[in-house]
């Protein structure tokens, strides 16, 4: 009996303790569509931290939490890395949160950043099965290899064609997923020859790789960047490569479409060459993401066609060269992406 009671004294003296933080309960408001700064600083005011204002925080101890610090890196907001997938929240702001809207705060706030629902499929023929399928996933959408078929154009093991096809509107996540074609060659190709008897067949890969990319020009609506790019020719005669048409991808993130260059390089037989490609790329085309690639060490894409010119005539053929790299980005430009990344507070409370 002793002990029981003791329980039921241990269970008072719980409840008792328990009783301030259920009378400071704190309703938590909709963050949806806000700045991970405005929240971070809504937060900060909701559970008491000192010295917050409008302007800022000179000093963020957080009452009843047991969180100090002098920074709102210290208020108990957490971000998610994964985002959340919608077309109704701009991308980049919150989208997700956890208590939800009018919850009580217990502990922390946990947010999710919106991310596009749906999105424009880039055009993947003429890439390797595997990288393809690392691509889509990576888009979070769904890789579904579908059947094979001959193809001239496009070598055997690489997307000959997708369902929908490329430029098509998809969501990410829809479980029909995008149908791959895969390239099994030519059964029997019949080549051509050159003047000097060489065969020309034109299913070799022509292989690009990008060496250097530079900023060499900004102004109050954008900025150019220069690729300079390395192209190997596998043939045993003399090609040409001309009028290329392609996309820049920043970190697989779409940044400037179609763009055409009339460039023409001319490799002999087994050699390499260079060519550059200038890509202009406006700031209302960047969101918050892309401009934050920018800033930092990023794979920068271009995924294209270009026209393969032998003595015989020519094919259009697909491209993909890739680079990993920090582009040194000017002042200027600098802030101008910090503005997309990180818009006023008074823009965000209107």
């Amino acid at each position: 009996m002793k002990r029981l009671t003791n329980f039921y004294s241990i269970m008072v003296i719980a409840a008792l303790a328990l009783l301030p933080l259920i009378a400071k309960a704190i309703p938590v408001p909709d963050f949806t569509g806000m700045t991970v700064d405005s929240v971070r600083l809504s937060v900060a005011e909701l559970t008491g931290a000192t010295g917050v204002t409008s302007a800022g925080v000179t000093d963020t101890s957080v009452a009843g939490t047991g969180v100090t610090g002098t920074g709102l890196d210290s208020v108990p907001l957490v971000v998610l890395p994964d985002s959340f997938y919608t077309d109704s929240v701009t991308e980049g702001l919150v989208a997700w949160q956890r208590p939800l809207p009018d919850s009580a705060l217990i502990d922390s706030v946990k947010v999710r950043l919106a991310t596009p629902l749906t999105i424009e499929l880039p055009d993947i023929r003429g890439m390797k099965l595997l990288e393809a399928k690392e691509y889509i996933e990576g888009l979070g959408l769904v890789f579904f290899p579908a059947r094979h078929m001959e193809s001239e154009e496009y070598p055997p093991g690489t997307i000959a064609k997708t369902y929908p096809p490329g430029g098509s509107m998809v969501q990410r996540g829809d479980p029909a997923g995008i149908a791959i074609v895969t390239s099994i060659g030519v059964s029997n190709p019949t080549p051509t020859t050159t003047s000097d008897g060489v065969e020309i067949h034109l299913y070799g890969i022509v292989k690009f790789s990008t060496s250097t990319v530079t900023l060499v020009s900004s102004d109050s609506t954008g900025f150019e960047l220069e690729f300079k790019l390395k192209v190997t020719n596998p043939y045993k005669h003399s090609i040409e490569i001309e009028k290329p048409k392609f996309d820049l991808q920043v970190n697989r993130a779409p940044v400037a479409k179609a763009i055409t260059s009339d460039v023409c390089l001319k490799l002999p037989p087994k050699a390499t060459g260079y060519f550059k490609l200038r890509v202009p790329i406006s700031y209302t085309d960047l969101v918050s993401s892309t401009a934050r690639y920018v800033l930092i060490e990023s794979e920068y894409r271009l995924v294209g066609t270009y026209a393969l010119v032998a003595e015989s005539g020519f094919s259009r053929k697909n491209f993909n060269s890739l680079k990993e790299t920090v582009v040194v980005i000017a002042p200027q430009v600098k802030k101008r992406l910090d503005e997309i990344i990180s818009p006023s507070r008074e823009q965000d409370q209107e």
